[in-house]
């Protein structure tokens, strides 16, 4: 029963933790020109954003092994390594500033979401496609 609470924990997470890229794009679709409200609250949510991924990891691994208990061929195991990948990237930007992997890790988060959807609607989807 945890492991669903941390389930739900995860996508709040990741709604939370990602919304400086959706609220910014969001903001310029709905207000072309420059909007100082939107910009306010870019600037709030950036400043949770390194903090809720440290934390959606380690929420990720806790999930995990309470919902299957040992590494097995999963979605959310697919999703996980996603989750660390794209973690360890921003890390990584953060420290030597390299456009490229900040490239990389929206890439990745973007990838991370679209499983997100996948391992709640299929999550033994892997199952099917390793046999």
């Amino acid at each position: 029963m945890l492991y669903s609470i941390l389930g739900f924990a995860n996508i709040a997470l990741i709604i939370i933790g990602t919304s400086p890229f959706w609220v910014r794009s969001l903001g310029n679709l709905l207000f072309p020109k420059r909007n100082v409200q939107t910009n306010k609250l870019v600037k709030k949510l950036r400043v949770l954003h390194k903090p809720l991924g440290a934390c959606l990891l380690i929420v990720v691994i806790v999930h995990g092994y309470l919902a299957l208990g040992t590494p097995r061929i999963h979605t959310g195991t697919l999703l996980g390594i996603f989750v660390l990948v794209t973690v360890v990237l921003g890390a990584i930007f953060t420290k030597v500033k390299k456009p490229a992997l900040f490239k990389w890790h929206r890439l990745i988060a973007v990838l991370s979401v679209l499983l997100v959807i996948l391992h709640l609607l299929a999550p033994n989807a892997l199952r099917f496609i390793s046999g």
